[in-house]
Order: structure tokens, then sequence, then C-alpha cells
């Protein structure tokens, strides 16, 4: 198989024992998947890492976290094989923090809220939308329906709350109580849903100018 020359530098220097391999990791990806997903790597455990993922917290902002859901940069790394979950959380935190638009203390504080939370309406966005023309447009309908205290009833929140994910909602589901149903509860969810990408990051910092209340696909 053909070898790249950083590929072949590496394995001359290691005699031949691999000691990084490349995971990407899809935006949107939740932290349990994110966990799951290095796991299938070949590095650490699926439910250490998720472990640590939970029980971490980081300062965004000025604001401490409540884990590290929204705060794993969706990306493609080189990850060492043997690396523990410190260093793995330091390498997507630290591309997080790089991705992290300049503005973002400026423009939350502007649209009232912290930027831990405009991260929570940028997973939200994530989960949302399904192009990147419809994302400032979703941000700015949540942004209104907090402001007038409406239910955001946004279904992916329920999705998160649910021991496994389903395709399709019951009606019993939307009745679920859990913080992160936004059917019952108004507000925004207690934390990210998702780890969302820069294009929903940039959507939840400039969302679009509108009154509107809801929005609609085409």
């Amino acid at each position: 198989a053909h070898r790249t020359q950083s590929e072949v530098l590496q394995s001359l220097l290691t005699g031949g024992a691999q000691v990084a391999t490349w995971v990407t990791i899809p935006e949107g990806f939740t932290a349990k998947q994110i966990a799951d997903r290095l796991a299938q790597a070949g590095i650490g455990t699926g439910d250490n890492l998720q472990a640590s993922f939970e029980q971490t917290s980081i300062v965004v902002g000025g604001t401490k976290t409540h884990g590290l859901e929204g705060f794993l940069f969706p990306s493609t790394y080189l990850v060492a094989t043997d690396a523990g979950p410190d260093q793995i959380i330091k390498q997507l935190t630290g591309q997080f923090f790089q991705e992290l638009p300049r503005d973002a203390a400026v423009r939350a504080k502007s649209l009232g809220v912290t930027v831990p939370q405009a991260v929570t309406v940028a997973s939200l966005v994530e989960r949302e939308a399904k192009a990147d023309v419809d994302r400032p447009m979703i941000a700015a309908v949540i942004y209104n329906r907090l402001r007038v205290q409406m239910p955001l009833q946004v279904d992916a929140t329920i999705e998160y709350a649910l021991p496994a994910h389903k395709t399709e909602l019951s009606f019993a589901d939307l009745k679920i109580d859990s913080p992160y149903n936004t059917y019952r509860y108004a507000g925004l969810p207690p934390t990210p849903i998702a780890n969302p990408g820069e294009p929903s990051l940039q959507a939840a910092l400039h969302p679009s100018h509108t009154d509107a209340l809801y929005y609609v696909y085409c």
C-alpha cells in the first residue's frame, strides 16, 4: 500500500511500531460517540473516556462548563495510541479554543448568553440544520424563543435525553421528564447536546436578524 513520507518517517523512527493513528470526529458527534470512535481506533476504552469527558470541566469565556459536551472540537486528529484521557482532552479542547471565534465573548454578551450557552445554541443548530444556509435562521429562532420564554421544542434535545437513539420520536418521548426535554421546559438544556463545528458556532454568535419564532425546511 502507498504510504506518505510522514508515515514512512514515523515508521523508521519507531522501528515499525505504530505510535499514533488518525481519528476523524464528525461535526455533531456527542461526547459518547467521540469516546466510542476513539476506542474503535484502539485508543483507550469508551467507558473510561466518556467518564472523563463528563467529569472534566473547563473555563470558556469566563464561565465554567458542566463537562466537555460541546467543547470537543470535531476534526481529524493524529492521536498517540497510548494517549490517556487527559492528553486527548487537551488535544480536542485545545482545538476548540483555536476555532472559537475571537469575538465570542462580546457576541455572546450582546445576545444575552454566556459563551458556553452560545455553544449550547450552536449544538442545537448543528443537530437541526440540514444546510449551512439554514444555520443563522435556526439560531435566530432559538434566541427569539428564549427571549419570549417559549419552549424551544427541539426534537434533538429529547433524542439526547433518551438512553438509545431513535429515528422517530413517539408522543411518550415528548413527555419524558428531563431537563433536556425542550418541549416540557423553557430555556436552554443544561449543556450542549453535541459537539458543533465552526459553521454552527458562527451561526450561534451571528444569528439572522428576524423576529421569527419558527423555521420551516423547504
